[in-house]
């Protein structure tokens, strides 16, 4: 019987727990860009996703509300970001969890204060537990706050008390942030190429193409789904933008199909499968199928990035039976 080592490490309070290739600076325009935006002497409010249980101890992948992430770089749970522009010392206040040596045994390192000031370069940084104690000191009379609710409940709730306890003394505006924020991230700018945003369109090309051309007969959809994310796993991207869609046969007429679990036939359908669904589209033969392309505006125009993905059937079919990928960049720089 082999003997399995496992190995600790004592955390230090300079770690924390997300990787970081960031540029700080890149963030710290966008919340300048932000606050320029919304109306003077307001205060904003983000609060973080929730954690979800998948079963007993054991938590679904955690992915951070894009807004949150998109000023602040942050990707951990129990946090909130408040933007204070009118606050002469703390115009970017983080909160954070508390250090826990036990929890992070279980779960790995946690950022906590410290860190959310020396690294993610926040003004200030509290304990989330500390959130509704201390949300009251930026809440001023009359003073717009900008707030999505239905993001996190639990934190609906702790952020609406102040708002009822002293709806008497006072009217606080609340503003959705979002049309704001959707508006400045659908231009894009160099700050977001920094960020690996053409990186991570030249690994999701790479994926296709790679999972097109292992494509056989007998193969199940979930076997094409492993070589999609084995690509972006193995090109640097942590997880998935989206749940992967392989739909063959019959299930490439859902949109949004994510079982992967049918095997594939040599000609595409079983005969039963054809029986059954001839009849349903011999009238949408001809008419052709829907082609998707990545197109990136920016303040100059817009480019296509997906241009030279094979689309043609002859082209796809070439690319299949080239097994020789080699170096590929579907997008170059500007």
């Amino acid at each position: 019987m082999k003997n399995i080592l496992i190995f600790g490490f004592i955390l230090s309070g300079n770690l924390f727990a997300q990787p970081l290739q960031l540029d700080m600076d890149v963030f710290a325009t966008r919340r300048a860009v932000f606050m320029e935006k919304i109306a003077p002497n307001s205060v904003a409010v983000f609060p973080c996703r929730p954690v979800h249980l998948r079963n007993l101890d054991n938590d679904y992948q955690y992915r951070h509300e894009s807004n949150f992430y998109y000023l602040s770089g942050f990707e951990e749970p129990e946090s909130i970001l408040l933007l204070n522009p009118s606050h002469p010392e703390y115009k970017y206040v983080m909160y954070a969890r508390k250090r826990n040596r036990r929890r992070e045994t279980y779960d790995g390192p946690r950022t906590g204060v410290e860190s959310a000031m020396a690294t993610f370069k926040a003004d200030t940084a509290l304990f989330f537990d500390d959130f509704q104690n201390t949300v009251r000191n930026f809440i001023k009379f009359d003073r717009p706050i900008y707030y999505t609710f239905g993001i996190n409940p639990e934190i609906d709730k702790i952020f609406g008390n102040p708002l009822i306890e002293r709806r008497s003394s006072g009217n606080w505006p609340v503003i959705d942030p979002a049309p704001i924020l959707n508006q400045m991230r659908l231009i894009k700018n160099e700050g977001d190429w920094e960020m690996g945003l053409r990186k991570a369109i030249d690994i999701s090309a790479k994926a296709h193409i790679e999972a097109i051309k292992s494509i056989e007969p007998g193969m199940y959809e979930h076997e094409i789904q492993a070589v999609f994310e084995y690509i972006y796993r193995k090109s640097g991207s942590p997880r998935n933008g989206y749940a992967c869609i392989v739909g063959s046969g019959p299930n490439s007429t859902i949109l949004h199909y994510n079982v992967n679990n049918r095997k594939m036939q040599e000609s595409g359908y079983s005969e039963e499968e054809i029986k059954r669904i001839r009849p349903k589209v011999e009238k949408y033969m001809h008419i052709g199928i829907r082609i998707e392309d990545d197109i990136v505006v920016t303040k100059t125009g817009y480019e296509n990035l997906s241009k030279t993905v094979p689309k043609e059937i002859d082209e796809i079919e070439n690319l299949m039976k080239n097994k020789g990928l080699g170096n590929l960049s579907l997008t170059k720089k500007h």
